[in-house]
């Protein structure tokens, strides 16, 4: 088991292996998990949410002698309506990570999602803004786990440019530690291609984001690019 000062490192290659077992069950192959991806009604075509990739990590975590709970509350207080006066009621983690299975020893927060909002009204940059200032405020090492059944070359040139409007916002509401890492993972499931970035700070983020796969040639050097044939478990 990796060591509390290498949970940065730990959750890169959390989102490495999770690709792996996402895209075995993908191809209708046993996995770490045991799952199996639901068709949509009437077709062949997998269902794909958040909850899958989850669900693999989630066993991951388990193997690797490392804790977690779900949906864990956060430590500082949030409004979810323009009406409410202030801040009143704690969010949640969709996953946190712990050395020993009592609540102190929590060492990295995970976020997953699947796909993108629309750009009407801001609701996609919101959706992103409200989840990176769970993860900013925390001042916790961070996973943020995005998966696509196909995604189309316009979803990760509006993804981009979501996470590049919502970082800044972020940053200035919660007053990032820069002493903290951020993992990006975007995965698709059904193409079986994935990119994720190196553990880097809050402060970077913004950069890294700007250099997401819109294009395969051009990309920031911390976006790694993998594949069934050229990715790698780490046991």
């Amino acid at each position: 088991m990796a060591s509390a000062r290498d949970t940065a490192t730990f959750l890169h290659e959390l989102a490495s292996r999770t690709t792996i077992e996402l895209w075995k069950a993908a191809r209708r192959e046993p996995n770490v998990a045991n799952l199996v991806f639901a068709n949509h009604r009437g077709r062949e075509a997998h269902r794909v949410s958040e909850q899958e990739a989850r669900c693999i990590a989630q066993r991951l975590i388990t193997e690797s002698g490392y804790y977690f709970s779900i949906e864990t509350p956060t430590r500082g207080r949030f409004k979810f309506k323009a009406k409410e006066a202030s801040p009143t009621r704690s969010a949640q983690h969709d996953l946190s990570l712990y050395t020993a299975p009592t609540p102190d020893t929590v060492i990295g927060h995970l976020e997953f999602k699947q796909g993108h909002k629309s750009e009407k009204d801001d609701k996609g940059v919101h959706e992103i803004y409200k989840d990176l200032v769970k993860l900013v405020d925390s001042g916790l090492d961070s996973l943020w786990f995005h998966s696509f059944p196909n995604p189309t070359r316009n979803e990760f040139r509006q993804l981009q440019k979501f996470f590049t409007a919502a970082i800044p916002r972020a940053l200035a509401k919660a007053k990032a530690d820069g002493g903290v890492r951020v993992v990006l993972a975007l995965c698709s499931v059904i193409e079986q291609e994935a990119w994720i970035s190196s553990p880097v700070p809050w402060s970077e983020l913004a950069r890294v984001a700007a250099g997401f796969p819109v294009a395969s040639i051009t990309h920031a050097t911390e976006w790694a690019r993998s594949q069934p044939d050229t990715t790698v478990a780490t046991s």
